[in-house]
């Protein structure tokens, strides 16, 4: 009995005082997928500026339809910008890390496409 009470009393103070991520913690979270990466990119770019909406677009477009180079250039293109707010630049660089270990993944199964990628990223770094 004096168990459950704990375990109520915990689930309490946990629904009480939240349990979910802080901003840093979900700034510094990578996303799971490059399909996840697409999503919070067009979030977090949602207000940004015609021209900058337009090169998230075809980044985020690329990364759903697996075209690793135009994904590539397209982030390396918008992370030069000098007008990135500091939430835009974390949700550029975790999309950055998740593409890449996509493009590994994908470069050792031979895909002919993610090794291309992989060495126009390894030019433009």
């Amino acid at each position: 009995m004096c168990n459950q009470w704990r375990l109520l009393i915990g689930l309490l103070v946990v629904t009480l005082f939240g349990c979910g991520m802080s901003e840093d913690e979900r700034l510094a979270r990578t996303p799971k997928n490059v399909l996840e990466a697409a999503s919070q990119l067009e979030s977090a770019f949602a207000d940004a500026d015609p021209a900058t909406r337009e090169n998230i677009g075809i980044a985020t477009q690329a990364l759903r339809d697996g075209q690793y180079d135009k994904a590539v250039v397209s982030i390396m293109h918008i992370r030069n910008q000098d007008n990135l707010t500091f939430e835009q630049g974390m949700i550029l660089r975790n999309s950055m890390v998740t593409l890449q270990q996509d493009l590994v993944r994908a470069a050792e199964d031979g895909d002919p496409h993610a090794i291309k990628a992989n060495a126009l990223l390894m030019q433009l770094n």
